[in-house]
């Protein structure tokens, strides 16, 4: 059954369908070309690049003899220190003006003087005692020659001989008494002006004038300012680069004695001053297993700095062996497991265990590992490959 225009319908269908039809051929087509153009695309040849060496620093090892250098501190202390005691009592009557703490006196100088009446009539008085002795002593000579003479002859009797012989023997005992006192009143005079038994500084005092003093009474705190000391504690571990025959020894001459270097900032500015170590002492601290050397500074010998003054806490270098053979190297150099890089001579990186004596501040030193002329890597590297190759640095 058909309706009228039906016809016309059917020819716009088909018109509408070869349009929509025309777009995906187009389509299909370009998407065709491009897969035929990435399966013809020319295949690039790529070549394996060389890999750039690393670039690094060397130093070439000349072993040679090394000084070692022990470190320490201590507390500057004086080596001679005394306390001023009166030996006779008395009253005070002077005092010297550097009798205060801090006050400098020289040798022999008078520092104070005790009330000396009582002892001078005392010395007046062993004076005339030993007067009396003598006389008494050259009257007994006399008879006991008169006696001799007549005991020859038979004209005194034993009993009087004996009795000459018995009074000389007490008047010399008499003299030699007398003597005694005399030279103990002539001391103890002398004891009531108390004089410095060294030159040096007052430490303190606890003495004035009117004070009445007893012997062994405190009078004062001194110490010598000719030379002072430096207890110096050191570690165990590093005796062995001291001389063991000096700290067998114990006690130093001169000669064998080692130097100290000692530094402070002491008077505004750093400062230095040269000494010795003069003994060992023969313990070990029983607390912090330290062993301590003494150095001592002469203050009486002239020096470029201001005299070493007690109580200054000072930093210490003790000159210890000279050990031959040793090759010096930057700390940074040695890596981990005391190991080093060594440069061959074809330019390639090798590890190397070695034997680290010491290490000193930025320095490592080497005992045992290396050769003369060899080369060694300075370089920070971080990731190091046995035989790897390298740029060697000039």
């Amino acid at each position: 059954m058909t309706f009228p225009g039906q016809p016309n319908l059917i020819r716009q269908g088909g018109a509408l369908s070869r349009q929509g039809l025309l777009p995906m051929l187009i389509l299909l087509t370009a998407l065709a070309a491009a897969v035929i153009l990435m399966a013809t695309k020319p295949q690039v040849q790529g070549e394996p690049s060389e890999p750039i060496p690393a670039t690094v620093r060397t130093m070439t090892v000349e072993p040679a003899a090394y000084t070692f250098r022990v470190l320490s501190q201590g507390t500057v202390e004086p080596r001679t220190s005394s306390v001023l005691i009166a030996e006779v009592s008395g009253m005070v009557s002077w005092v010297s003006p550097m009798m205060v703490s801090g006050g400098r006196f020289e040798l022999g100088e008078p520092l104070l003087k005790i009330d000396s009446r009582d002892y001078e009539n005392a010395l007046a008085s062993a004076q005339a005692t030993l007067d009396r002795a003598i006389a008494d002593q050259n009257f007994a000579q006399a008879e006991h020659a008169r006696l001799a003479a007549i005991y020859g002859k038979q004209l005194a009797s034993e009993a009087q001989w004996q009795q000459a012989q018995r009074s000389l023997n007490v008047a010399n005992a008499a003299v030699l008494a007398a003597q005694a006192g005399l030279e103990r009143a002539q001391r103890n005079l002398e004891r009531t002006e108390i004089k410095a038994p060294f030159s040096g500084r007052v430490r303190s005092e606890s003495v004035d004038v009117g004070q009445v003093v007893m012997p062994g009474g405190q009078l004062a705190v001194l110490y010598a300012t000719d030379a002072v000391e430096i207890r110096l504690p050191i570690a165990d571990s590093q005796l062995r680069f001291l001389d063991h025959a000096v700290i067998a020894d114990g006690v130093y001459d001169s000669q064998s004695a080692p130097d100290v270097e000692l530094t402070a900032n002491f008077a505004g500015e750093a400062q230095r001053w040269s000494g010795k170590i003069v003994r060992a002492e023969g313990e070990i601290d029983q607390r912090s297993r330290l062993v301590h050397l003494v150095a001592q500074v002469r203050n009486d010998v002239r020096h470029p700095t201001d005299p070493l003054p007690v109580g200054l806490f000072v930093n210490a270098e003790i000159t210890g062996s000279t050990v031959d053979g040793l090759v010096k190297l930057p700390r940074t150099a040695i890596r981990g497991n005391n190991q080093v890089l060594v440069v061959a001579p074809d330019d390639t990186l090798h590890f190397r265990t070695v034997s680290v004596l010491r290490f000193e501040d930025t320095w490592a030193l080497i005992s045992d590992g290396l050769f003369p002329g060899e080369r060694i890597s300075i370089s920070s590297l971080q990731f190091v490959v046995d035989g790897m190759p390298v740029l060697v640095q000039n």
